[in-house]
This record gives C-alpha cells, structure tokens and sequence, in this order.
C-alpha cells in the first residue's frame, strides 16, 4: 500500500484534456480497428464523422486492481456510446451502451456514468467513442473515478440540489399561498418565474432523474433548453409587471414584450 494507491481510493482523474481525438462513420469493433484511426493530439476536435472517439491513457496513480473504476462524461446528449478497455495482461474489454441504456446510467451533475468490469489487471488505456452530438466541442469533461469518488460527488450535488429545491418549492408555496388575497398579475408571473426555474434546477442537475426514471439525455437537454428560455423570459415580464402601467415608454414594453415572446419560444 502506497500514497498513489491511497489517493486513488478517494480520486477522480481527469481525461480529456490529454485525451487524442478521431472521428469515423461507424462504430468500431476491437482495439486494431479504433486504434488505427487517425488520431489528433493537439487539443483541438476533429469535425465531421458520425462517431467522436477519445484515446485515453490512465495516470499511473490510477494503477491499481483494488478499485471499482468508472467513466463519468459530462455530455449527455449523445445517443450511442462505445467503450474499449485496454488492461495491462493484454485482456481488452468492450462496452456498448445505446440512449434507453445511457438513459439509466446516470449521476448527478448531468453525468453518464459507465461501469467497468473488474479484473485482476489494471488499466492502461481506453478508447470511447459517442455518436449523435451535435457538436464534438460539446464534449467537455470526461473523469476517471472510484466507486467512492463517484458517490462522493454525487452526495454534493444532492446536498446542493436539496438546498436549491428546498428554498424554491418554500418560497413556490408561500407566494401561492400569497396569491389567493393578493390576485395581481405581477404574482401570477413571479409564481411562473419560479416554477420554470425549479424546473430548470431539476433538469440541468439530472434531479429530475428521480421524477421521471428513464429520461433520455437529449430530451433532458431539450427540456433544459426549453425552462432556460422560460425563465428569461418570465424574468423579463416580470420586470415590464413590476412598474405600474405609464411608468415605462410604449415602445420600451413593446421590445421587452417582443423580447419575452422570443425567450420563452427559444
């Protein structure tokens, strides 16, 4: 037992930024074949190709057989992931999940999480290609952690996400208590204000996971997009609501009115 062994007990390792990139029009089968792709090492992104892959190599303080090891990417709106493990015995092991299965492995944060199987070898390198991105520089973190790095981030996403949903749904609650003797409009587009953002909160931290089991990465994404747009533009009628009617020029309330109706059809 070592400090390297110690620190990858508790460690997570962060791939992408020495991570070489290719791209191909389909998946690929065994390590000949990815490992032949015309790899770019320079940090920028190949384009084009229905299939982003990542040649990876594991830190040596991440050698050790005592882990349970696992890939967390930070992108989720990919709808096939392929995943190639390269072990230092030779053995090689491959993973393909496809969107129902992604949809399942998830983690708090809007992380895909992908188990890899234990053996009696440690890693050395990985290959992980994902297909249906709308941009490969939307791939943006790729970590390699520890069953106890893993549950270590997502118990501070709960507590965050418990404190963010727990002052929302509070507040959601008083102002629609608030409602019933107070009946103006400015209310009724607070209350609208806040529940597009507790919506979001849910959706952009992957809480709404626990909602809605199964939810797909891209209709996440969707939904993120949609709330995002809702909340801008709920926040902007709420600005034209909390003036009394003369307070602003016409044509300041028409733009900013033009300017909601665009967000909220975002």
């Amino acid at each position: 037992w070592n400090a390297d062994n110690a620190r990858a007990e508790t460690t997570q390792f962060e791939l992408l930024r020495s991570a070489c990139t290719a791209t191909s029009n389909t998946a690929m089968a065994g390590v000949s074949a990815v490992g032949g792709l015309d790899y770019r090492c320079d940090g920028l992104r190949n384009a084009g190709g229905k299939w982003l892959w990542l040649r990876m190599e594991v830190p040596g303080a991440a050698h050790t057989v005592t882990n349970r090891w696992s890939l967390l990417v930070n992108e989720t709106r990919f709808d096939r992931a392929q995943l190639i493990v390269e072990r230092a015995s030779g053995e090689v092991t491959g993973i393909s999940l496809v969107e129902r299965a992604l949809a399942h492995n998830w983690v708090l944060g809007n992380m895909v999480r992908i188990d890899l199987p234990n053996s009696s070898s440690p890693i050395t390198r990985m290959y992980l290609g994902v297909a249906g991105l709308p941009d490969n520089d939307l791939l943006q973190r790729v970590d390699f952690a520890t069953d106890h790095a893993v549950t270590s981030w997502g118990s501070q996403w709960l507590l965050m996400g418990g404190i963010f949903v727990g002052a929302l749904t509070a507040s959601l609650l008083y102002n629609l208590l608030l409602l019933g003797g107070v009946r103006h409009r400015l209310q009724l587009v607070y209350l609208g204000w806040m529940g597009a953002t507790l919506a979001y909160g849910l959706s952009w931290s992957s809480l709404a996971h626990y909602l809605a089991p199964g939810l797909t990465g891209a209709d996440t994404a969707r939904f993120t997009y949609c709330m995002s747009g809702m909340t801008l533009g709920l926040g902007v009628l709420f600005f034209i609501e909390f003036f009394s009617e003369g307070q602003l020029p016409r044509w300041l309330v028409k733009a900013q009115g033009v300017l909601a109706a665009m967000l909220m059809s975002f």
